[in-house]
């Protein structure tokens, strides 16, 4: 990397020389500071070889942008977000999840309180429209970053139908700044196909369906793909289904076997079908607790499918 292009590349971050030592020194381990970005900036020091070749990588990276997505409520939209990006963490990715459901419950499900992001105004509703910058309202946890919402996004909604230059690209143009930072980034839908779903499918690369094995569940699924052949006609031809992912899965009942194979006989041509999440005490009492279960119970536990999904995505 030339000191030209090392400028560009912390200018595209919009970070002060400061602010991009304290980025590189989280990630390796250092103690650089401005005058250091400077005069490998200006050539009068020479890159060290770890920093050259940790920026080079940063530098091409460029995000898959998977959105998880039902219009169907309590099919675990959210469960699925917040561990799948959790287990893509476990495997040395960088990982961003976006919260874009106004009822916050990834936000709260991280652990932060969607009342102070409402007051520190970092929520993705201050984002979309340049209240604040992405990368200012980006909170880094455990395992991933997040970036988290409030019920004030529900106002952001209404921004998107009226903006004339059509409001739906505007989480595309957002995720497009940070897009460099990260290797994954999964948005949380909300449980309908509203507008906000419409910008996150348009901002993706990829689909993921997670859909109980019920009737009421199910069939709202060939809706959903009526909207992604739409979408891929007029607004974002490169989006692609991943897969659909059936939760909380009960295999001592028979009406969900045969849900499920219902559900692999109808869409199982058109896309895959992954192995379901099974139904589990443990899972929600976790949750309850303010717990990731992917993080709280064994590796031996039936929600290591989330790791399963994650070795799938990143192996392509």
């Amino acid at each position: 990397m030339t000191p030209d292009e090392l400028r560009q590349f912390r200018e595209r971050r919009g970070e002060s020389q400061a602010a991009f030592a304290a980025w590189v020194n989280t990630k390796l381990g250092r103690k650089y500071d401005n005058a250091t970005i400077s005069r490998w900036e200006s050539g009068a020091e020479r890159l060290p070889v770890r920093v050259a070749e940790f920026l080079a990588a940063a530098s091409q990276r460029v995000a898959k942008i998977i959105a998880v997505a039902n219009q169907k409520g309590g099919v675990g939209k959210t469960t699925t977000s917040l561990n799948l990006g959790y287990a893509l963490g476990e495997l040395g990715k960088r990982v961003l999840i976006v919260d874009a459901d106004q009822q916050a419950t990834a936000t709260e499900g991280a652990g932060l309180d969607p009342l102070t992001v409402q007051d520190e105004k970092r929520g993705l509703e201050d984002v979309l429209f340049g209240e604040t910058a992405i990368r200012d309202a980006i909170v880094a946890l455990d395992g991933f970053d997040m970036l988290p919402c409030t019920i004030a996004l529900a106002e952001a909604q209404i921004k998107i139908l009226l903006d004339p230059d059509d409001g739906r690209y505007v989480l595309r143009e957002r995720l497009s700044e940070i897009q460099r930072d990260y290797d994954y980034i999964v948005i949380d839908c909300p449980p309908e196909l509203a507008l906000i779903t419409v910008s996150a499918l348009i901002a993706a690369d990829a689909l993921l369906i997670p859909t109980k094995a019920s009737r009421y569940d199910v069939r709202g699924i060939p809706l959903i793909f009526d909207t992604v052949q739409k979408i891929q006609r007029r607004q974002n031809p490169s989006l692609t289904v991943l897969g659909i992912l059936p939760t909380m899965f009960n295999r001592n009942f028979a009406v969900e076997q045969q849900v499920l194979a219902d559900l692999q006989e109808t869409v199982g041509s058109k896309t895959r079908i992954f192995a379901p999440v099974p139904r589990s005490t443990e899972i929600d009492q976790a949750t309850y607790a303010g717990q990731l279960p992917l993080k709280a119970l064994p590796k031996s536990h039936p929600i290591n499918i989330y790791r399963t999904i994650a070795q799938e995505i990143v192996n392509g």
